[in-house]
């Protein structure tokens, strides 16, 4: 069985032609640490007063921590440091705090290096008279060019003993956290 004269032609069409891997740029995945403000289980988040800034703690950090220390203060629940002091690069943050019946509040990020302002939340309001909460929440991106020193910062339009950082949910064997946030170092 001899076949002769049989030809076989294929074609390629365009819509069937795949591009072979072309090399792309290395992904870089941004760096992020996570912080906030522990005490433990049934301690109110503290008194605010009004007519100032009331520094916030930040005796939290998580993740990865490389570009970011802390200042002057104790770390861990119940610790007593205030401050982040962050390396150059360009960073995103977002803080968020649940102050109680304080009316009127606004949190801040403040470059005490430079003694600056960074970024204000929106101002947010709980009814001091109805026992209101409220979430107030930073959200920035910034760049900095040499070693500076970070506080967090809430004010108020009305005093409030105690729980002006937050009511305790007072749930045993957990902390009470009375802020948390991150920053992620993108460049």
């Amino acid at each position: 069985n001899d076949v002769q004269g049989i030809f076989v032609s294929v074609t390629r069409q365009g819509t069937d032609y795949k591009m072979p891997p072309q090399p792309t740029a290395a992904v870089i995945k941004p760096a992020v640490m996570t912080f906030g403000r522990e005490v433990a289980s049934t301690t109110y988040g503290g008194t605010v007063a009004s007519g100032s800034w009331n520094a916030m703690e930040i005796n939290i950090f998580d993740g990865e921590t490389w570009f970011a220390t802390p200042g002057t203060g104790s770390l861990g629940v119940g610790g007593t440091n205030v401050s982040i002091n962050l390396e150059p690069g360009t960073y995103e943050i977002q803080a968020q705090v649940a102050p109680y019946a304080i009316n009127s509040g606004i949190l801040k990020l403040y470059d005490q290096t430079n003694s600056v302002d960074v970024v204000r939340s929106i101002n947010t309001y709980s009814n001091q008279a109805y026992n209101g909460a409220q979430v107030t929440t930073i959200n920035h991106i910034w760049t900095v060019t040499s070693s500076t020193e970070y506080r967090l910062f809430l004010r108020c339009s009305t005093t409030k003993a105690d729980y002006g950082f937050g009511v305790n949910f007072s749930l045993s064997g957990y902390t009470e956290k009375y802020l948390t946030g991150y920053i992620r170092k993108l460049k």
